[in-house]
């Protein structure tokens, strides 16, 4: 039954990226130009304003972060929209021989795969346009490519969560000025947390409580090196268990909300 079960998720993750496949060279240029405005800005000008020369190192390892949450949020903001609208798509999906719950589980994937997609490219092209601002001598793979799954995998059964808690155009505004946004700018995108710890102790450990500053340290560590950043052996595990907490809640959600069995 479970293989049957499997096939099916394999099915419709297929259906599902084939449809991204035409849309996949606007979303590469779009992350492109994203990192390239973005890394630019700290490689090249904020030196001259006495910021290091490494910032821009540090802020192009946290895109990578920042690009699998942005590509993963903007699916999450069309399947909120499916369930909450017309239901086209869910409807059809929870016709399916299986069980509800695998239904948005392989909605999860689908996110986490997007951002898998996008997250990967981020730092062989931030190196190839910026060569030797970027240093990558101290990089290990075997703790980088695993964490790349691992925190996609987390973003995307957040985004499933997310979904299951908004409805309306004002509310994934909402959502991305008081919940998203936040979230992500307090998550280390600009700064490390023994930086934040440093000027603000109190701040910094209610930050710890923020899943995205896990994501951009456990990165840091992975290609750096983890003197200056959170281990990645607390990054990794505290990242499976938001993963199982937030998949299991917002998998319950959405059966309430469309209920489902």
């Amino acid at each position: 039954m479970w293989l049957n079960y499997l096939k099916i998720i394999g099915l419709m993750l297929k259906r599902d990226l084939l449809t991204l496949k035409k849309s996949w060279r606007d979303i590469l240029i779009n992350m492109v130009i994203w990192v390239i405005v973005t890394v630019f800005i700290k490689i090249y000008i904020l030196p001259y304003f006495g910021i290091s020369e490494t910032y821009g190192s540090l802020v192009l390892v946290s895109a990578i972060s920042s690009a699998a949450n942005l590509e993963i949020m903007f699916r999450m903001e069309f399947f909120a929209q499916d369930i909450n609208e017309h239901r086209e798509q869910i409807n059809y999906d929870l016709l399916l021989p299986m069980p509800s719950g695998l239904v948005f589980v392989q909605r999860a994937l689908y996110f986490a795969i997007t951002g898998l997609l996008v997250s990967s490219i981020v730092l062989p092209v931030g190196k190839l346009l910026f060569w030797s601002r970027v240093d990558l001598s101290h990089m290990s793979l075997i703790r980088l490519v695993p964490f790349l799954l691992i925190f996609n995998l987390a973003y995307g059964f957040f985004g499933l969560y997310l979904s299951s808690k908004v409805s309306g155009l004002q509310g994934i505004i909402n959502l991305w000025m008081r919940v998203l946004f936040p979230l992500w700018f307090l998550g280390g995108f600009e700064f490390s947390w023994f930086a934040l710890k440093k000027m603000t102790p109190n701040f910094a450990y209610i930050d710890l409580l923020n899943p995205y500053i896990y994501t951009t340290e456990g990165l840091r560590s992975a290609v750096f090196g983890p003197a200056e950043y959170i281990s990645f052996w607390i990054c990794v595990p505290v990242l499976i268990l938001f993963t199982i907490a937030i998949g299991w809640r917002g998998i319950c959600n959405l059966k309430r909300n469309l209920d489902t069995v």
